[in-house]
């Protein structure tokens, strides 16, 4: 047989997991089909499922990636629409304070669920697409993300540049 992996990386849609609702459901109010609750202790049960298997396979390290920003709109279409408006870079880019609201759950759940797993240490993505005052779309003239959620190559890049993922990863 072969070796187990050194390291897993297991990511997701944690948020969205926890809400029922994408970030822009979220900030209009609109809930997924009338849910408006709180489903952590779900995440926590099943990501502690996932845990204990890589720790029985044998896993010597795992890695969760936590939740990044996500954007209210198409960053490619909300860019050409703000400079056709002479509207600025920044119009983009989603407030921090109201990003941390929507987090917060989904990132205690992760910590919640590795907590009695020594070997797993949860990776904080946002604080490299975020500052104090916004979370942006773009950095340095490229696009950080394709969609509304998922992280382009730069934003890739940055996310590995900014938090601790890169120091397994050497």
């Amino acid at each position: 047989l072969a070796s187990p992996p050194v390291i897993a990386v297991v990511g997701g849609y944690w948020p969205k997991i926890v809400h029922g609702e994408s970030y822009s459901e979220f900030v209009r109010g609109k809930g997924v089909d009338g849910f408006n609750g709180d489903r952590s202790g779900e995440l926590i049960a099943a990501l502690s499922r996932i845990l204990t298997t890589l720790q029985q396979a044998g896993v010597s390290k795992t890695l969760i990636l936590g939740p990044t920003a996500e954007l209210l709109y198409s960053p490619l279409d909300c860019l050409l629409r703000s400079q056709q408006r002479q509207l600025g870079d920044e119009f983009c880019n989603v407030p921090a304070e109201k990003m941390r609201e929507w987090l917060e759950p989904a990132d205690t759940a992760l910590q919640r669920a590795a907590a009695s797993f020594p070997n797993t240490v949860v990776i904080n993505a946002s604080e490299a697409l975020c500052d104090e005052i916004s979370c942006k779309a773009q950095a340095g003239g490229e696009l950080l993300y394709p969609d509304t959620h998922h992280t382009s190559r730069a934003g890739a890049d940055r996310l590995f540049e900014r938090t601790t993922l890169n120091q397994y990863f050497k």
